[in-house]
């Protein structure tokens, strides 16, 4: 819009307030946008100044530029010449970004945008104990952000919260890594232009948030030595607890442990996650072949594996299977109350995360070295150290090596005839 005056001017004024007569100088820029805008100076070299300044902006950017409040207009010209000393103009600067900007189809907040990613998990039928670390884990990030606009947050507040809580390293990498899965997913739906966890122009494609992390010291897996499996076995054959006879229905004391013969044998013996063996059918067990084969629905990756069994493996789960054909799955019902009780009867608490499966890996590794055939049991990536970082122990728990003589201990755990 065109302003009403030729020329911008300087006209002095005198006022009269409260008895006492001031003097300035009024820098008159007309009427831009339907609003006179003026500017008042006690001196007139300064006025003179401003005045000489306006008339530069005018002639460099048009009368628009005069509407421009100061700060703005620093911020500007500290951007034009960032672009200047690059050999650019904020023109090409703009006609770039609005190239390569990526349209947002809808502007969602974060308590909108983690309810959607969510429910997607859900339909997608990822498992419930996935769904709910998730849950949790970004829940924590947006419960004081629930009605801010997803495209208004930042890494520093990302850092700040990742930071700021007090966890371990481990669980600042788990937190971080699932907030980082729900900018990402906002980003691929459209709901947001970029990740404010995106690596920075010019950092030669790396993939990890520009959040430094303390350092994560790793700590040695831990397992059970041989004495101990042995007597977690013969715990869950011999010990009795009230229960209910399976033959007359009658309540009373009763060895309700041997239940979980079946799933304690494929945990120790083969390595197989708790949450595939819910899953897992008898039928997939192959005795006479003394293998396992889990398909996509069961494992926890999705991937199909196939699990050699043990002699010692397959002798137990010969006996549970002949004791309980009507089982069909290997998981019993109610086998954690049942794991808790037998934990607790064994002696065996606390019980280390995982600690069957680690003793698989670490007694498998020591027998026979095959390291590239145990991560295919156990269901690893062969580009990944998971197995030497999480799962392979080289001592038991009293400090003794696991040298062939203990490891054969481990493998020469049998039924009682």
């Amino acid at each position: 819009m065109r302003p009403s005056w030729v020329a911008l001017k300087i006209r002095p004024r005198k006022r009269k307030i409260a008895g006492h007569v001031y003097r300035d100088f009024v820098v008159d820029l007309g009427l831009l946008d339907g609003k006179r805008r003026t500017r008042s100076f006690k001196a007139r070299e300064d006025a003179e100044r401003f005045l000489e300044e306006k008339k530069t902006l005018r002639r460099q950017h048009g009368d628009s530029a005069l509407a421009l409040a100061p700060e703005t207009a620093l911020r500007y010209a500290a951007i034009e010449e960032r672009l200047a000393r690059a050999g650019a103009t904020i023109e090409q600067a703009a006609d770039f970004y609005l190239a390569h900007h990526k349209p947002v189809k809808q502007r969602l907040t974060m308590g909108e945008v983690l309810d959607r990613c969510v429910l997607e998990k859900e339909l997608q039928g990822l498992a419930s104990s996935y769904l709910a670390t998730f849950r949790c884990s970004c829940g924590s990030f947006v419960a004081s952000r629930r009605h801010v606009d997803v495209s208004n947050v930042t890494r520093d507040a990302v850092k700040a919260w990742v930071l700021g809580n007090g966890w371990s390293p481990k669980t600042q990498r788990g937190y971080l890594g699932d907030v980082r899965t729900l900018f990402a997913w906002a980003v691929n739906e459209g709901f947001l232009a970029s990740s404010p966890l995106d690596p920075p122009p010019g950092s030669m494609g790396r993939r990890k948030p520009v959040i430094a992390l303390a350092k994560m010291i790793e700590k040695e897996p831990e397992i059970f030595s041989p004495e101990q499996i042995a007597r977690l076995f013969s715990t869950a054959c011999t010990k009795h607890e009230l229960g209910v006879d399976r033959v007359t229905g009658a309540r009373g004391q009763a060895r309700v442990y041997r239940r979980l013969l079946g799933y304690l044998t494929l945990a120790t013996f083969a390595g197989i996650r708790p949450h595939e063996l819910t899953r897992l059918e008898v039928a997939a067990v192959d005795v006479e072949g003394r293998q396992v084969a889990l398909d996509g629905k069961v494992t926890k990756t999705s991937d199909r594996r196939v699990v050699e069994l043990s002699e010692n493996c397959v002798a137990w789960f010969a006996l549970w299977r002949a004791e309980f054909p009507e089982f069909t799955r290997v998981a019993p019902p109610s086998w954690d109350r049942l794991m808790k009780g037998l934990r607790k009867a064994a002696g065996l608490t606390p019980w280390p995360h995982d600690v069957l499966r680690h003793c698989f890996a670490s007694y498998y590794h020591a027998a026979h070295g095959d390291k590239a055939k145990l991560q295919a049991m156990m269901g690893h990536s062969a580009q990944q150290d998971t197995l030497e970082r999480h799962y392979r122990a080289v001592r038991t728990p009293d400090g003794r090596a696991l040298t062939k003589a203990l490891t054969a201990k481990f493998w020469e755990i049998v039924p009682p005839r």
